[in-house]
């Protein structure tokens, strides 16, 4: 049987130790969206509606837009990679063909969780999922174009924990 060198198992065991450290280091979630106190259909619980940013361009002012945490199998056009729960949001443009049109998602003064406190020092996850239909009767899908998203963190850490309001 041969042994192992040190010269490989000394750097696994370090690399399996700080990897569980940085794991371990900010595990609290930025949304506490499985919590038993959440009830389906909260509106603005952590993202505003569209229209709340100034910077927000095209939305059709006809096409009702919402903001909604949702029990997912309650609600057909929410997903989730984990858990029950999701953040969904709506809008409309009012000219699809205006390649200008955007939606910035704030939380700013949220209702719920306001301002989440974001520490990039550690793990930072995020999944998503976007659905376009061609009218607001939600009978067609749209199967072509381009989704472009940015995400953008304007604070951080200010000895907040994770998650909790970040100011």
């Amino acid at each position: 049987m041969r042994r192992c060198p040190s010269r490989v198992v000394v750097p696994l065991c370090v690399s399996l130790c700080t990897l569980t450290a940085a794991h371990a280091q900010f595990i609290g979630p930025v949304t506490d969206f499985e919590d038993n106190a959440w009830t389906p259909f909260v509106t603005v619980v952590m993202f505003n509606d569209p229209s709340f940013s100034g910077s927000t361009r095209g939305l059709d002012p006809a096409d009702g837009e919402l903001t909604y945490l949702t029990q997912v199998p309650d609600d057909p056009f929410s997903v989730v990679h984990s858990g029950s729960r999701a953040g969904t949001s709506f809008w409309g443009w009012l000219n699809p063909g205006d390649h200008t049109s955007w939606v910035r998602l704030t939380t700013l003064n949220a209702d719920t969780l306001p301002n989440p406190a974001l520490h990039l020092a550690g793990k930072v996850r995020f999944w998503a999922a976007a659905t376009a239909f061609t009218d607001n009767t939600f009978g067609t899908s749209v199967n072509t174009g381009n989704l472009l998203m940015g995400i953008g963190v304007r604070e951080t850490g200010q000895g907040a924990p994770q998650g909790s309001n970040g100011g």
